[in-house]
């Protein structure tokens, strides 16, 4: 990285460093991932790699992602700038409105699934076969929704439980896993906190979106910092769903980005990490201070 361009293909990043063209999240090392995905050495895994967008400029697909034992849920997003549609961003409320009514249907089988789930991790210490796959889906599917609404991406949200990897929004989850019983038989005290800090991020977002929305409207383009907080807060609900519904032991954590650092000499994990700008960071905290004060006035209402 350097703060200033090395070179003609070098790029800057949102955190205002600029980075060589092999450091790109688009960009495909040789020899490129096999074309139906699959593990890689080390642990990562490809997602097969997909057509363009219907919208913004054309992508090759997600970097491979680490969901190795002990890796967190991540999430990759197409990265901006790109052009939004203002034509559908105007309307992207009722475009959620069919999805919306699915994933209620969706998620009442989820809920079912999950009873099932959680006695089947409870009494095996782990949690396989197509429970999981459905469980997993689930999450797939509402992230998926969710990075639309908010406008990550232009692109319409396929109606499946199953991987896109031709849409521009990705999903990893961690493979099975043994699970600690006894954080299972208690699951639903233990994710209390997350819930608070999931309504707290969800409430603040729905009121940030509201100025995205007229951004887009007048710019055609979603703020960088903006795009950084949307992402985070769609992240970490979908490590909430996750962990709730038995998918991984990791509990959700990253609402302020992440801090780590990636595995020496893997480059493409910087597209699926979240390392907030100063501007990110800013938009965040606004994301807070607005979803406590709902928070707030909502319970002085009872």
């Amino acid at each position: 990285m350097s703060d200033f361009a090395q070179g003609p293909d070098w790029w800057v990043a949102s955190d205002g460093k600029w980075y060589p063209p092999e450091m790109h999240p688009s960009y495909q090392p040789p020899p490129p991932p096999p074309p139906g995905g699959g593990a890689q050495p080390g642990g990562w895994y490809a997602p097969p790699i997909g057509p363009p967008g219907s919208s913004g400029p054309s992508w090759s697909g997600p970097p491979a992602a680490p969901v190795g034992s002990g890796m967190p849920l991540h999430l990759w997003a197409a990265p901006p700038p790109q052009p939004r549609d203002r034509f559908t961003c105007a309307i992207r409320i009722l475009m959620v409105i069919p999805q919306a009514i699915v994933l209620i249907f969706v998620f009442i089988v989820a809920y079912l699934a999950m009873i099932v789930a959680w006695f089947v991790a409870l009494f095996t210490g782990r949690l396989d076969g197509g429970i999981r796959d459905y469980l997993a889906g689930a999450v797939r599917w509402s992230t998926r929704v969710q990075g639309y609404l908010f406008f990550l991406t232009d692109t319409y949200p396929p109606y499946s439980l199953d991987e896109d990897p031709a849409y521009p929004i990705q999903v990893a989850i961690p493979p099975p896993v043994e699970l600690n019983r006894l954080a299972v038989l208690f699951r639903l005290f233990i994710a209390i906190p997350g819930f608070i800090v999931s309504n707290v991020l969800s409430s603040g977002l729905f009121i940030v979106s509201i100025g995205s929305w007229f951004m887009v409207l007048v710019t055609g383009e979603l703020p960088v910092s903006l795009f950084e907080a949307t992402r985070t807060v769609v992240r970490y609900q979908a490590r909430l769903y996750a962990y709730f519904s038995m998918l991984t032991p990791e509990y959700p954590w990253g609402a302020m980005g992440d801090t780590n650092a990636p595995p020496p000499g893997v480059d493409p994990y910087e597209a699926w990490s979240i390392r907030l700008s100063s501007g990110g960071r800013t938009a965040m905290i606004v994301v807070i201070v607005l979803g406590v004060i709902v928070q707030i006035f909502n319970r002085s209402r009872y």
